[in-house]
């Protein structure tokens, strides 16, 4: 594995087929499999209103870019603005929500790819809401 910067220009956002059927989200993969072995970053963005809830199969980290993310988590409400970072550990039961729509980084462990259909399960197994 080399260094490497990803200029922002490069990045490429779209649905994601394995987060539908949730109208308001697109990604940007930064990393690949082919980049690095062990985690992913991807910058998402979702759409004022969206809202899904799920149980988190990866570790991931997420840095507020634009916008601010609300976190339900154990009956208790975590709003999360631009400049914040937020870890979801794994297995927690999460909704996740915006008012305002939202733009983040996020950091997964393991890889986002190489554990796509477990990922895939976060949405697939909760409720769009």
């Amino acid at each position: 594995m080399k260094l490497k910067i990803v200029k922002r220009k490069a990045f490429k956002f779209s649905k994601v087929s394995a987060w539908e059927p949730y109208e308001g989200f697109t990604a940007a993969f930064v990393l690949t499999p082919n980049e690095t072995v062990h985690m992913s970053a991807i910058i998402f963005k979702v759409d004022p209103g969206f809202s899904v809830e799920g149980t988190m199969s990866v570790e991931e980290i997420e840095y507020i870019l634009k916008g601010s993310f609300k976190y339900s988590h154990k009956g208790k409400i975590y709003i999360a603005r631009k400049g914040d970072i937020v870890l979801l550990p794994k297995g927690a039961k999460v909704i996740f929500s915006t008012d305002t729509g939202c733009e983040c980084l996020a950091i997964t462990y393991p890889h986002l790819k190489k554990n796509a259909v477990a990922r895939a399960r976060v949405l697939s197994s909760g409720k769009s809401r």
